[in-house]
């Protein structure tokens, strides 16, 4: 879909693994760099960002613990880690958060 046969490589297995890059016409390297000039002539490192502040600021990492004191008790099914939804990305962004 959307990409030629010579640009597929096929396994034994009959995967499919696609380039995750591939070549780019003069329109598409055009626009792209369009789109990283807006963004970094439109973000200002120096303002603030309110919705990665308080509650909602990322957090350091803490290396896993054990026996740690449990009131109460755990379900059977909980035998995993948690791991907290929020601002830590495994990337640093291009140019800050939407």
């Amino acid at each position: 879909m959307g990409q030629r046969e010579d640009e597929l490589e096929r396994t034994d297995g009959g995967m499919v693994v696609v380039k995750p890059k591939p070549k780019k016409g003069l329109a598409s390297k055009a626009i792209d760099w369009l789109e990283w000039a807006f963004v970094k002539l439109m973000h200002d490192p120096n303002r603030p960002l309110h919705y990665l502040s308080g509650n909602f600021a990322p957090v350091d990492e803490t290396p896993p613990l054990t026996d740690l004191p449990v009131k109460g008790h755990l379900p059977e099914c909980l035998n995993g880690e948690f791991v907290r939804v929020g601002s830590n990305p495994k990337f640093a962004p291009v140019a800050g958060y939407h």
